[in-house]
């Protein structure tokens, strides 16, 4: 929560150069707003990808990710407000979440207080701080690219990329849980640790394969719920993305294994090798390509991160 509110104001303080579109979050309230709701999301997925799971009760990560589903009930209410009302129903619907998982939580934890070991508390943040940088390398293209898109493009192309990211994004929320209850039941059998592996990644292919058709079947018909210049545009986008969730799994599910091994720097390695290369590739190329460049660097920023992922695997 701390580090997040510390990078949250530093971002507004660096908006004007970042993305000066987006200037609006200076003013004070909606400064409170924006670090409130950005702490507000780091939490939630804390409580819901990191102590439901790790107490094996992975229930309750459905319950809080139900709820946040609640901002599309607020959300007619504050349409009115434009951008801002999106913004607002989106922060509210993570707070709200965050509430709850909140309560849920304190039934969870033991009541019996212990005296801190100190040395398993420096292990515990030495592994955490690591974990918690590979998550940013992880998030980072969905945080980076409709900015660079925004800022290159302007806010048309980026409403076009930014509904067909998110709707590719859910297509790989598959692979992101299924790797967290593998690091949960990784860590309580490690001798049964590669037979899990196997069999998880065996699970998520298909399941991500199945959503994958899906997607490029109905994916038009979802997407024209928004307009019928989505369902042109943003599908275009989309189809191009979603080749990229195959080997995506791949490095997932890899990254998981790291965790569970605690080889911190190889997690780290991955989803950073996924996040520049995507980020660097899309600068050069969505001037010539335009959005589809974005969506060709994504494919190619997780293809490279498998090749490197086997040739390491190939001379260790």
């Amino acid at each position: 929560a701390l580090v997040s509110f510390v990078l949250s104001a530093f971002f507004v303080l660096i908006v004007d150069y970042v993305s000066p579109s987006l200037s609006v979050i200076k003013k004070l309230e909606y400064f409170i707003l924006f670090v409130v709701f950005t702490v507000s999301l780091t939490l939630s997925g804390l409580f819901g990808q990191g102590i439901f799971v790790a107490f094996r009760r992975a229930k309750y990560t459905f319950i809080q990710n139900i709820s946040t589903f609640l901002r599309l009930f607020i959300l007619p209410f504050l349409v009115s407000f434009g951008a801002i009302g999106v913004f607002l129903s989106f922060g509210a619907g993570m707070v709200l979440a965050v509430l709850l998982a909140f309560v849920i939580t304190i039934q969870c934890l033991p009541y019996e207080l212990k005296a801190i070991d100190f040395k398993e508390l420096k292990n515990m943040v030495y592994f955490s701080f690591g974990v918690y940088i590979a998550r940013i390398f992880e998030n980072l293209p969905t945080l980076v690219l409709p900015i660079i898109v925004l800022n290159v493009l302007g806010a048309e192309q980026n409403a076009y990329f930014y509904v067909a990211w998110w709707v590719m994004f859910f297509v790989t929320m598959i692979a992101r849980m299924t790797s967290r209850s593998l690091l949960a039941e990784g860590s309580y059998e490690p001798e049964n640790f590669r037979v899990r592996v196997l069999e998880g990644l065996r699970f998520v292919l298909i399941l991500t394969l199945l959503a994958i058709i899906l997607v490029y079947v109905f994916g038009d018909i979802v997407l024209s719920i928004f307009g019928k210049a989505y369902a042109e545009k943003s599908f275009e986008v989309l189809k191009i993305l979603l080749i990229g969730c195959l080997p995506y799994t791949i490095n997932v599910i890899y990254a998981s294994a790291m965790m569970v091994k605690k080889k911190v720097k190889n997690v780290i390695a991955i989803y950073g090798c996924i996040a520049w290369i995507t980020i660097i590739l899309s600068y050069v190329l969505i001037s010539s390509f335009g959005v589809v460049g974005v969506s060709y660097s994504w494919i190619v920023g997780n293809l490279i991160t498998v090749i490197l992922i086997i040739i390491l695997n190939l001379f260790n």
